[in-house]
């Protein structure tokens, strides 16, 4: 029983108990609900400009596959180069899908060192070309880092320019 009945020191006692009860019993809860070991998401802007670029090109069934390997020059919160081996279809309808495999070398809000990232998307030809590039082999990395981000491409005779936007994760 949190309340005895008469003195007002024992009515008082009581009340602290139930108190610290309700306390304890949200840190519980607040505990429970949050994972251990979470790190705070981490937003993240820059673009990603071409250095370099090889590719070849062919048509199969009135579409126009590009098929290459590129390097890029990254700003803003990611800062650093990568290399990039890339496929582009470009549809008879002018629609263009995507996929690259991309290595990232330089400093990210995680440290400094080299990850790789998977990155695929569609649009209208030249662009705006939308879509997501995320981590993959994390193990592998050298940096712990974990991002998803929306890249949006140009496709220009020198390469795709990008610009990204979205969140990093450390750890």
């Amino acid at each position: 029983m949190f309340v005895t009945a008469t003195e007002g020191g024992e009515v008082q006692l009581s009340l602290k108990r139930l108190a610290a009860g309700a306390v304890l019993a949200t840190a519980m809860a607040l505990a429970a609900a949050t994972p251990s070991g979470a790190t705070p998401s981490i937003a993240v802007a820059g673009s990603a400009l071409p250095t370099g670029a090889t590719l070849s090109a062919r048509t199969a069934d009135g579409n126009l596959i590009i098929e290459g390997s590129g390097t890029h020059v990254w700003t803003g919160s990611l800062t650093g180069t990568s290399v990039i081996d890339v496929r582009f279809v470009v549809h008879s309808s002018g629609i263009v899908t995507y996929q690259g495999f991309l290595t990232f070398t330089g400093t990210t809000p995680c440290g400094t060192g080299t990850v790789q990232l998977v990155s695929s998307g569609n649009g209208p030809f030249p662009g705006p070309i939308t879509g997501q590039a995320t981590t993959v082999n994390e193990a592998e990395a050298s940096v712990a880092l974990h991002a998803r981000l929306d890249v949006e491409l140009f496709l220009t005779p020198f390469g795709a320019v990008a610009t990204y936007t979205g969140d990093v994760h450390c750890g």
